[in-house]
């Protein structure tokens, strides 16, 4: 559902381990990492559960960043019991698409609208809407050298 909503190419999208670089990345993901525990929540603080590695995906798709995934293989458990509960983690991962979902369509749609709604620059060309991606000095540039990497 994310790769046909999202456009990507993901083979596991709750694998768990996602790297990096936090200077060009972390911008771009807009985490909410200071938000506080919901308090009619389980008392989890934003983040903690199983759908954090979904919405990472799905932002660093909707920024058009360049992925690589690496397979691997997983042994099966030595000790101990898997926290993993389907049917409630499931539902957070799929709230959690349709909320990305959602977000996306209103940040298109703005964009949209504030393409049409600046009058034209030198050319004629519109104002780019690529991603912000590192300079060579490491900082973020409008389209310094193409997409991001991640």
């Amino acid at each position: 559902m994310v790769n046909l909503v999202f456009r990507s190419a993901y083979t596991d999208l709750c694998y768990g381990y996602n790297a990096f670089w936090a200077a060009t990345c972390l911008p771009v993901l807009e985490l909410e990492w200071t938000a506080p525990a919901p308090e009619d929540g389980d008392g989890r603080l934003w983040g903690d559960g199983f759908e954090i590695e979904t919405l990472i995906n799905i932002r660093v798709a909707e920024a058009g960043l360049n992925v690589v995934e690496v397979p691997s293989f997983e042994l099966s458990r030595l000790h101990g019991v898997s926290n993993l509960n389907a049917v409630r983690d499931g539902l957070r991962v799929l709230r959690t698409i349709v909320g990305e979902y959602r977000s996306a369509r209103a940040h298109r749609r703005m964009r949209r609208f504030e393409s049409h709604s600046q009058p034209m620059r030198g050319s004629g060309a519109r104002q780019s809407s690529r991603p912000y991606a590192a300079g060579p000095s490491g900082s973020l540039d409008r389209d310094a050298g193409g997409s991001m990497a991640c």
